[in-house]
C-alpha cells in the first residue's frame, strides 16, 4: 500500500490486514512486506491483540533475516472502518527522519494514546507503528510487550487482553536508552470508508488533521472476551461495542460550575443556614468563630506560626491503666523513601475534594513528596468490553470507584523514579498531630519481597495503601487491574473487592504451586471466593461463560441452582464479608471483629508471614496506626457514635499493647477534619505549598468570565485546578475576587452573618446532635481497649489435609506477625 492510497479491496471484507503504509530510506519505496491477515471473517474471536503482536514480530523477524535496516510505517487497514494516511509528504518525511540509524535516535514510534491510561484500550493501540526494524531496540521492545501481555492474556482466570499495560511496561524498561517517541497529533490522520484518497490528501495539504486524528479518534471498541473463556453458546449474543469519548473530552463532560451554595453543601441556602451547624462536617464552624464579614476562618496553613506546631500527645500504654507519653523524634522532615501521593475525585467533585485535598499536599510539600489529585471521569473511558457487559445493569459507580485501580497502575508509570505510590481516598485525611512524621516510618519495615502494604483497620481497606513502584510491583498492579476490568467484582467496594480477590488469588497459588505454570492466577474463584451480585448471575446464566460456572458448581448448566457465594445486595452487601470468612475457613482466624463481621488474622495484621506480596502494617512504640475509621479523637484511636462498630467503635480494632495509641489517617468524621485543621496552632504556617496557577491564563478566564478550559478550571477560595499537573494552584487576590462574586463565595457574608447570631453554648449544644452522630467520641470499651495478650502469639499449625468444598487448604490458627 502506497502514500495516501486507499485500502486495496479484499474477499476478507471483516479480516484485518498488517501492512506497510509506507517504508524508507533516503525516500519512499513502495511496500514489499507480506501483508499478515489479523483475524478473519470465520473467526468469532474478537480478541486481536495477540495476532497484531504476532504479526508486529513476524514482520521484525522477516526484516532481520533479510538484512533490511530500515524505518517502516504499519498500519492496520481493515475495509469496514478506516485506513491511517499522512498529512503530507512532509511531514511523513520528518516522521522518517525521527526514525533514523544514529544511536541517539528514536527507534520506535507509537500513537499518543499510549502514554496513559485515559482512553479505550485494545488493537487500535498498535494501529499504526515506526519501527526502525534491524535494530536491537526494536527487537528487545516487541519481545518485551509480548511476554507482559502474553503473561496475563495466556492464563487461566483474569486475563488482561487490553495491550496498553504491556506497550507501557515494554515503554518503561527502555527507560535507560529513550528510544520510543510519539506522534505528534497531526502526523497521521483518518482516511475513512469511502473516501477518495485524492480528496483527502488535497484536503489535508492545507489543513490540520481533523477531528478523526489517530491520537484521539472515539472508535467501535470490540469486546475483549478471551477464545479460553468464552462459551460458544455466548459468541450469539456477542459483547457490547461502544463508541467511547477521547481521552480529552472529560473536562467537557464535568459541569465545574460552583454558583450557588447547593454545589458546595447539597442544600439551597435557606436551609442550609436553617441547620446551621448541624452541617458542620461542610466546615460551618469556621463561619462562626472567623474575624472576618464575607471570608471563613482559615486553615492553619495560613493562621499558624511559621515555627510552632502542635503534635499529637498520644500515648503509649502498658495496660489499661499506665501509660507514658510519645516521645515525638521527628525534626523538620526526615524523610528519605521516594513516594508520589495521589488521591482523586469526580469532576464535579473537585471543589468539594479541595479541603482535604490541599492538607495531603501541605504534608507532601513538607516531606517533599509528590502529590496529585486525579479526576476519576479521565480515566474511566478505559473501561469497555467485558466490563460492560457484566455492569451494564448498573449505574456509574463501579466504573467511576473501579478508575482507582486504573489510576494507580498509570501513576506507578508516570513515575518511575518513585519507589513507592501511596493512595488516599479523597474522603480520607491526615492527622495534624503528625504532620512531622515522614512516611518512612510506615515503609522502614516492609520485607524487601512484599508490594503492597494496608493498615490493620479491616478487610484488605483500600482507602489508605502503598505499592512498591518496581517491575514486580507493576505486575501485580496490573493483575488487580485484570481483575477489576473482568466485570466479576459487582459488590461494594469493587476496587477494594478487586484487591481482595488478588490477596485470595496469591495465598491459593501460594498453597497450591504450579511448576508447570509461571502464571499466577489460575482459578477465577480461589477457595471459592467472588464477588459476583446473585442478580447479575440469575440474569446471565443462560448466556454467559459456562466454565466459569462449572467450576465452582460442577455442572454445565447451573440455571437453577441458587448461586451461593454471591452478595444479594441486602444484608450480604459487601465483598468483605465474603473476603474475611473465607480467610478464617482457611484458618486465619483473629480474635475481633469489626462492622458486624469477624476478622480474620491477616486484617488484623498477624500473618504477614503466610501471604505473598501483601504486607499488614500496624502500630508500633515508634509509630501510631496507619489507618483508622470515624475516629473522634485527635489524639487516640476513639470511635464515633456512628453506625459501626469494633473493639473501640468506627469499625476500629484493639490497639496493640506496647505502642502507640493514635493515628495518622482518619477515614470519614469529615467534622472532625475541620474542627482540627481551623486551630491556628494544629500546623505551622507556609505560603509556597501550593503552587502558582499561570498568572496571564487566569488574567484571560476571569476578563472573559470564562471557569474552565481544557488547562485551568477555576473553583473557590482563590484556588484553581491544573488538569496538566493534576494539581491544586493559588491564583492570587484577583482570582479570589472574581470567585467572590461569580461563586458561591457570594453567600458567605449571609453564611457568617447567620452564624454569628447563634449564641457559642446553643452553637455547641446543636454541633453535638450533627448528623450521624459523627462529633461525638463513644466511651472506651471497659477494659477491652486493648489486645488480648493472645493476640496474635498462636502461630500456623502444619498443613493439614483439611477439605473445603473439595479442596485442600492451608489450616492455620492466626499467623504471627
Amino acid at each position: 500500500m502506497t502514500s495516501g492510497s486507499a485500502p486495496s479491496s479484499s474477499p476478507m471484507t471483516k479480516a484485518r490486514q498488517l501492512q506497510a503504509l509506507t517504508y524508507g530510506k533516503s525516500q519512499f519505496y513502495p511496500p514489499t512486506l507480506t501483508n499478515y491477515n489479523i483475524g478473519s471473517s470465520s473467526n468469532s474471536d474478537p480478541e486481536h491483540a495477540s495476532e497484531v503482536m504476532y504479526a508486529l514480530a513476524s514482520v521484525e523477524k522477516e526484516f532481520r533475516d533479510s538484512g533490511k535496516a530500515a524505518p517502516v510505517a504499519l498500519s492496520l487497514c481493515f475495509s469496514e472502518a478506516s485506513a491511517p494516511i499522512p498529512e503530507d509528504m512532509n511531514m511523513f518525511r520528518k516522521i522518517f527522519r525521527r526514525v533514523a540509524h544514529s544511536p541517539s535516535s528514536m527507534k520506535i514510534l507509537l500513537l499518543e494514546k499510549n502514554k496513559d491510561f485515559t482512553s479505550p484500550s485494545d488493537w487500535h493501540d498498535l494501529q499504526v507503528v515506526v519501527m526502525a526494524l534491524g535494530s536491537t531496540h526494536t527487537t528487545k521492545w516487541l519481545e518485551d510487550m509480548q511476554r507482559v501481555f502474553f503473561y496475563h492474556a495466556n492464563r487461566t482466570a483474569f486475563t488482561l487482553l487490553e495491550p496498553r499495560a504491556a506497550i507501557m511496561e515494554s515503554v518503561y524498561l527502555e527507560s535507560n536508552a529513550p528510544h520510543v517517541g510519539y506522534f505528534s497529533e497531526q502526523d497521521v490522520c483518518v482516511l475513512h470508508k469511502g473516501t477518495r484518497a485524492s480528496a483527502a490528501s488535497a484536503a489535508l495539504s492545507h489543513a490540520l488533521c481533523p477531528a478523526g486524528q489517530l491520537s484521539r479518534v472515539s472508535v467501535p471498541l470490540t469486546c475483549s472476551c478471551h477464545r479460553r473463556t468464552a462459551s460458544p453458546k455466548a459468541s450469539g449474543h456477542g459483547c457490547p461495542c461502544s463508541r467511547l469519548f477521547p481521552p480529552a473530552a472529560w473536562i467537557q463532560r464535568i459541569s465545574v460550575s460552583p454558583t450557588g451554595i447547593n454545589d458546595r453543601v447539597g442544600q439551597n441556602v435557606d436551609k442550609f443556614l436553617a441547620n446551621l451547624p448541624e452541617h458542620n462536617k461542610y466546615g460551618t464552624a469556621r463561619f462562626r468563630f472567623t474575624n472576618s464579614s464575607d471570608m471563613p476562618q482559615g486553615y492553619c496553613w495560613e493562621t499558624g506560626d511559621a515555627h510552632y506546631e502542635r503534635k499529637s500527645q498520644s500515648r503509649i500504654y502498658t495496660n489499661a491503666t499506665y501509660s507514658v507519653p510519645f516521645s515525638h523524634p521527628f525534626p523538620a522532615s526526615t524523610a528519605s523513601a521516594s513516594v508520589a501521593i495521589i488521591s482523586a475525585s469526580g469532576g464535579n467533585a473537585i471543589d468539594k475534594a479541595m479541603d482535604m485535598a490541599l492538607s495531603r499536599m501541605y504534608y507532601a510539600h513538607r516531606h517533599g513528596y509528590k502529590y496529585q489529585h486525579l479526576v476519576s471521569e479521565e480515566y474511566t473511558d478505559y473501561f469497555g468490553g467485558a466490563f460492560l457487559e457484566k455492569v451494564k445493569n448498573m449505574d456509574n459507580y463501579p466504573k467511576n470507584v473501579m478508575s482507582k485501580v486504573v489510576m494507580i497502575v498509570s501513576t506507578m508509570y508516570l513515575n518511575m523514579d518513585k519507589e513507592w505510590i501511596m493512595w488516599m481516598d479523597d474522603d480520607t485525611w491526615i492527622n495534624p498531630g503528625w504532620m512531622s512524621m515522614p512516611l518512612d516510618v510506615y515503609l522502614k519495615d516492609v520485607p524487601a519481597d512484599k508490594l503492597i502494604v494496608l493498615g490493620n483497620h479491616r478487610s484488605a481497606q483500600s482507602n489508605v495503601l502503598f505499592i512498591r513502584n518496581n517491575e514486580r510491583g507493576r505486575q501485580l498492579g496490573r493483575d488487580w487491574l485484570a481483575i477489576a476490568m473482568s466485570g466479576y467484582v459487582q459488590c461494594h467496594g469493587f476496587d477494594q473487592g478487586a484487591l481482595e480477590i488478588l490477596i485470595v488469588s496469591r495465598l491459593y497459588e501460594n498453597a497450591h504451586p504450579n511448576p508447570d505454570s509461571a502464571n499466577n492466577i489460575r482459578t477465577s474463584v480461589p477457595y471459592n471466593f467472588t464477588c459476583l451480585q446473585e442478580k447479575w448471575v440469575s440474569e446471565t446464566l443462560p448466556i454467559f461463560p459456562f466454565d466459569f460456572f462449572t467450576e465452582v458448581m460442577g455442572h454445565d448448566q447451573p440455571r437453577d441452582v441458587k448461586h451461593p457465594w454471591g452478595c444479594d445486595g441486602g444484608p450480604d452487601w459487601s465483598c468483605d464479608f465474603k473476603f474475611e470468612k473465607v480467610l478464617r475457613e482457611v484458618g486465619f482466624l483473629g480474635v475481633s471483629s469489626g462492622f458486624h463481621m469477624p476478622l480474620s488474622s491477616f486484617s488484623q495484621g498477624c500473618a504477614n508471614d503466610y501471604f505473598p506480596d501483601f504486607h499488614v502494617t500496624a502500630e508500633t512504640a515508634e509509630r501510631p496506626r496507619l489507618h483508622v475509621g470515624f475516629c473522634s479523637r485527635l489524639d487516640e484511636i476513639q470511635g464515633t457514635e456512628f453506625l459501626y462498630d469494633g473493639p473501640v467503635g468506627g469499625g476500629n480494632d484493639y490497639v496493640r499493647r506496647f505502642a502507640v495509641n493514635g493515628w495518622m489517617i482518619n477515614h470519614k468524621a469529615d467534622i472532625n477534619y475541620y474542627e482540627a485543621y481551623r486551630d491556628s496552632h494544629a500546623c505551622k504556617k507556609s505560603e509556597t505549598f501550593a503552587r502558582l496557577c499561570n498568572a496571564s491564563l487566569v488574567e484571560s478566564m476571569i476578563r472573559n468570565k470564562i471557569k474552565k478550559n481544557d488547562k485551568l478550571i477555576l473553583l473557590t477560595g482563590g484556588y484553581a485546578y491544573e488538569t496538566q499537573t493534576k494539581q491544586y494552584c493559588s491564583g492570587g487576590p484577583s482570582l479570589l475576587a472574581f470567585q467572590k462574586n461569580e461563586t458561591y463565595m457570594k453567600f458567605y457574608p449571609n453564611v457568617i452573618a447567620a452564624a454569628k447570631k447563634i449564641e457559642i453554648l446553643d452553637w455547641h449544644r446543636r454541633q453535638d446532635k450533627s448528623i450521624y452522630g459523627e462529633y461525638q467520641p463513644i466511651d472506651k470499651f471497659n477494659g477491652k481497649y486493648f489486645q488480648p495478650a493472645d493476640y496474635c502469639e498462636l502461630s500456623c499449625s502444619e498443613k493439614s489435609s483439611v477439605r473445603h468444598n473439595g479442596r485442600n487448604v492451608l489450616f492455620c490458627l492466626r499467623g504471627k506477625s
